[in-house]
């Protein structure tokens, strides 16, 4: 995509070899952009710690108020989050810096 927004005004996008859009960098991000979605593992043996962990880890992401996360689904070792207002370069530092 960076090289499309310095060499181009306007994007075409095909799914299944049909035309699915067409427009500006921006027209087709304000659209459609939905962000992306993080699945975060913890391992151990300790189950108890396993779902400690994971609890630290969702509090600490929605404690992120400069991004927009949702929480899609958490189990005792497993979370899966929709992250909207950051690229996954900026969220793997984050995390990176606060383990």
């Amino acid at each position: 995509m960076d090289e499309c927004k310095r060499i181009c005004n306007r994007l075409t996008i095909m799914a299944h070899g049909q035309l699915a859009c067409l427009g500006t960098m921006q027209h087709l991000k304000s659209k459609f952009r939905q962000g992306y979605t993080i699945e975060i593992k913890v391992r151990s043996t300790d189950n108890d710690l396993n779902a400690t962990t994971m609890q630290n880890v969702q509090s600490f992401l929605l404690s992120q108020k400069q991004y927009q996360i949702e929480v899609k689904e958490t189990t005792q070792s497993t979370g899966l989050f929709q992250v909207v207002g950051s690229t996954p370069a900026e969220l793997f530092q984050l995390l990176e810096e606060h383990k």
